[in-house]
């Protein structure tokens, strides 16, 4: 439609109605230096803080870096934790699932109450073991238990990571890309 161009309104990327720009950042005042570390002392974490003071957490970060308050053990170390944490529990979750597999399959040569509906009622039959069916059932998922253990147990095999480091070495050096010494 042709006639006179509408104005722009400009509201992405820290604009506001009303706002001519970004502007500067504003300063941190002492008061807020003395709640940052307040926060920091009853346990706050500096997400919260942020949230709390209206700030960046790269902020408050500076402000506890700068008071030289403990920030804690650092990414490196808090993967390290992060990793050795779930290393131990697949570790204790396939024992679990070989544990399952082990109590799923006695119940294979256990008697098997039956109960058949009848003109006269209902009646029990007790069968040295499960029917067929039941016993197909039961060895799939003793299988399904078993392959979870085996999956488990495999993915935190340290000889495939090191197989995965040597193939890697090996493409770097393919490539003609220098390689540390690894540790």
């Amino acid at each position: 439609m042709a006639g006179r161009p509408r104005k722009r309104k400009n509201y992405g990327l820290g604009h506001s109605p009303g706002s001519t720009g970004m502007g500067a950042p504003r300063r941190v005042t002492d008061e807020e230096r003395a709640r940052v570390v307040e926060l920091h002392n009853l346990g706050e974490s500096r997400n919260s803080i942020a949230k709390t003071l209206g700030r960046s957490t790269h902020t408050i970060t500076r402000i506890l870096r700068d008071t030289g308050a403990d920030l804690g053990p650092g990414p490196a170390k808090a993967t390290a934790a992060f990793v050795s944490q779930a290393k131990y529990k697949r570790a204790r979750l396939a024992d679990l699932m070989l544990d399952d597999a082990l109590e799923l399959r006695k119940r294979l040569y256990q008697e098997a109450p039956v109960h058949v509906v009848t003109k006269d009622g209902v009646e029990e039959y007790v069968y040295q073991q499960p029917p067929l069916r039941d016993i197909r059932d039961l060895m799939a998922a003793v299988t399904l238990a078993a392959k979870a253990h085996a999956d488990l147990v495999k993915m935190d095999d340290d000889t495939r990571s090191e197989s995965a480091k040597s193939m890697l070495v090996d493409l770097a050096e393919a490539l003609g890309v220098p390689v540390g010494s690894g540790d």
